[in-house]
């Protein structure tokens, strides 16, 4: 992917596996936020302040964005909707080897949708 960068993503330590969601949420709370330093959609201007906090388990990767902005956007509350159409976060990951990346997107009602998406080439 033209731009990608590379990101660092530490362990969480201990019996992580079975916490509940507010205390993974509490755990990437302390943990150095990362700037989100790109915005490549000329035709969308605003810019709200976004960064984020990532660690991994044994069998997950864990986010924690903090986003402010002027207004909220929040109609799909279904899995699987058009989160992209409201104000979401996306996160874009790739296996090390394969022939395809991951767009997950997340509104701030926790939906969540998942894009397939094959390397272009």
């Amino acid at each position: 992917m033209k731009g990608a960068k590379k990101l660092v993503v530490p362990p969480l330590s201990g019996q992580v596996e079975t916490l509940p969601l507010a205390d993974i949420s509490a755990r990437l709370g302390t943990m150095e936020a990362e700037a989100i330093g790109e915005c490549p959609w000329p035709r969308f201007p605003y810019r709200p302040w976004v960064n984020f906090q990532t660690a991994h388990m044994s069998t997950a990767i864990c986010l924690k964005f903090n986003v402010r902005e002027q207004a909220v956007r929040a109609l799909v509350s279904g899995g699987g909707g058009a989160v992209g159409d409201d104000s979401c976060v996306e996160f874009f990951v790739a296996p090390a080897a394969g022939d395809y990346y991951y767009n997950f997107e997340f509104n701030c009602q926790n939906v969540e949708h998942r894009i397939d998406c094959p390397w272009a080439g």
